[in-house]
């Protein structure tokens, strides 16, 4: 006797390699989007915490979880964490003795890390569930490279610094280095993501 999938619950596997590529993608895409304001710890959270969110998606949709019940306690979940950093900011004596710069650490890896577990969940969640949200995995991780053009305007030529630096040193203009990875990046997560939707 074959095991049948309930139904409504489509059971798809991907490979290792096509799984390690779209978390590098979502990684990617969290960096660019992040490293602008958020500390290195607030990043690293938010891609490390992000990728137990890619990890939780598949096993919420075999479980059945109701997308409205996914939304609204991930919701919930930012929310709560958000006003606990708040809290540890705002309590004086706490932040004294943690310090100003381990505080803030503290603050950005609760808020970014939960904010970046939640976001891929429900991003891979619909994106399993619905066969057209898998766009919204494209316009995610094309969104960053758009993002990390936002930095060129008004003449901000030296951010992201990492990559300013290196293109100058080549004698390559930043802005065409962001605009060629902007598009092969998007090309690369238009092809991964939709590579199994038949829209």
């Amino acid at each position: 006797m074959t095991a049948v999938a309930p139904k409504g619950i489509e059971r798809r596997h991907e490979s290792l390699h096509v799984t390690g590529l779209r978390a590098l993608l979502y990684a990617s895409a969290l960096y660019l989007y992040l490293g602008g304001f958020a500390s290195g710890a607030g990043v690293w959270a938010a891609i490390v915490l992000g990728g137990v969110g890619l990890w939780l998606a598949p096993v919420a949709h075999r479980h059945r979880l109701r997308l409205s019940v996914a939304a609204l306690g991930a919701v919930s979940l930012t929310i709560v964490v958000a006003l606990l950093a708040e809290r540890l900011l705002q309590r004086a004596p706490l932040a004294a003795a943690l310090g100003i710069e381990r505080a803030l650490a503290t603050a950005d890896v609760l808020i970014f890390g939960v904010g970046g577990l939640c976001t891929l969940f429900l991003l891979r969640l619909l994106a399993i569930r619905v066969r057209a949200c898998s766009l919204l995995e494209v316009a995610f991780v094309a969104g960053s490279a758009a993002a990390a053009l936002a930095a060129h305007r008004h003449g901000m030529i030296h951010r992201p610094r990492w990559l300013s630096d290196w293109a100058w040193s080549r004698g390559i203009d930043p802005t065409s280095a962001l605009v060629a990875i902007g598009a092969v990046t998007t090309l690369l997560a238009a092809l991964l993501f939709l590579r199994s939707q038949r829209l």
